[in-house]
């Protein structure tokens, strides 16, 4: 195989890659295997015809057709590795010798991890951990929201107070314009707890069933719906019931319900889980400050477009995955932002920035400081994650292969660094 290396602007490589015959041989009988279990020969099994026999009856081209994506695939793999650089996502190929009977050559381009010009001096960083303290106000706040998910509810034919639930159907206008998705029908409000709207819960109580009202109140100026955001909006609301709300008896038969028998010990059990949320969101903080000063005391090289594109997709992804989970479909929440996925993308391009650069910084200091996952340890995280899938095929062919391994040792090496920094820098 000889390989041309050609360093591009913008973090970018382009590889001229030629490979002879015998060196695509193997992926060549492989792919005319594949096509002969496609087709009937004449006294050969399904996949058992010799190379010979399908090149005389599919043409040889189609052999190289079906081979090329493994070829380029495989080839590309050794290249990089025997060039030792370090590209980034899905190469861009372009064939250029691609006939039976000549060298195969082609040229693969892809974003490469950018260098850092200057690394920061991670060890004369510091970050102060804050107090992880649970007060007894965050346990009784947990007790009442316990309490709350146990509620009793009841229709009653009275005017609302502000302990009650009352049920609307509403409709929200803008200089009198419908607001999109601001028409719904049976919106439960619990009038103890702040609404999205200052002041709603208040026009709200003293309604009874069957009453209207109509009321103008001004939206949050943070409100995500910039086209609301401060402005004042017109609720027309009907009244379709009051519900009131008995929560039940802060109690021991309450503690028994939820497995524990006193209040005393529900509350200890409630401290504890508290405690040890509060210590989790903590590390979270300070591991997170931590990588923040690193990266803003770095100079980086150039960041290639495709890798912040790859980050922003993934980001999407995420927030995709994050509404649904909330129980909101993503093209509901554009539609009420008036955006594309494009545009939030490209919001998103600030944060996928930091978060590349980070990735090359928890690099370089795992590099600098011979951080690695050894080969025991990344064996045993893979024999684990077989034992939990055991039941899907799939999953394990995935966990077998030697890119989930590799992957895996760099996600165990990323976390080592982490590891290894906030016990320098984290005070």
């Amino acid at each position: 195989m000889q390989i041309s290396v050609k360093k591009l602007p913008k973090s970018e490589i382009e590889l001229t890659i030629t490979l002879e015959a015998d060196e695509i041989q193997s992926e060549l009988a492989a792919a005319a295997a594949r096509i002969s279990e496609q087709m009937k020969l004449d006294g050969f099994r399904p996949g058992k015809a010799p190379y010979d026999v399908v090149k005389q009856k599919t043409g040889e081209m189609a052999i190289w057709q079906e081979a090329a994506e493994d070829i380029v695939r495989h080839s590309f793999v050794k290249a990089i590795m025997q060039e030792n650089v370090a590209t980034v996502g899905q190469p861009q190929i372009e064939l250029v010798t691609f006939a039976p009977g000549n060298p195969l050559v082609y040229k693969a381009t892809a974003p490469i991890l950018p260098g850092i010009s200057k690394l920061a001096d991670y060890r004369s960083i510091s970050v102060a951990r804050k107090s992880a303290d649970v007060s007894d106000a965050d346990v009784d706040r947990a007790i009442e929201e316990l309490r709350r998910m146990q509620t009793r509810e009841q229709e009653i034919d009275r005017p609302a107070t502000d302990k009650d639930k009352i049920v609307v159907d509403m409709h929200m206008f803008l200089d009198n314009v419908p607001l999109d998705g601001g028409q719904t029908k049976n919106h439960g409000v619990v009038l103890s707890e702040e609404a999205y709207v200052p002041g709603l819960t208040k026009e709200l109580t003293g309604l009874k069933k069957g009453d209207e009202k109509t009321f103008t109140l001004p939206f949050p100026a943070d409100h995500f719906q910039k086209n609301i955001a401060g402005k004042n909006v017109e609720f027309k609301v009907k009244v379709s019931s009051v519900v009131e709300l008995t929560p039940p008896e802060l109690n021991d038969a309450f503690a028994a319900t939820l497995g524990q028998k006193t209040v005393t010990e529900l509350k200890s059990l409630l401290k504890n889980n508290l405690a040890s949320e509060a210590k989790e969101k903590e590390e979270q903080r300070v591991e997170l400050e931590m990588l923040e000063k690193i990266v803003d005391k770095t100079t980086f090289d150039d960041i290639p477009d495709q890798l912040v594109t790859q980050e922003t997709t993934r980001m999407v992804e995420e927030l995709g995955a994050s509404l649904k989970e909330r129980g909101m479909e993503f093209g509901e929440y554009l539609r009420s932002l008036k955006k594309s996925r494009q545009d939030i993308q490209l919001d998103f391009a600030p944060q996928a920035i930091r978060r590349v650069k980070t990735a090359i910084v928890i690099r370089d200091i795992g590099r600098a400081e011979k951080i690695e996952a050894d080969d025991a340890e990344v064996m045993k995280h893979v024999e684990e994650a077989m034992n939990h899938y055991k039941q899907d095929p799939e999953a394990q062919k995935h966990i077998s292969s030697e890119d989930y391994a590799e992957s895996l040792k760099i996600r165990m090496r990323n976390r080592k660094t982490i590891e290894f920094l906030r016990d320098l820098i984290v005070k």
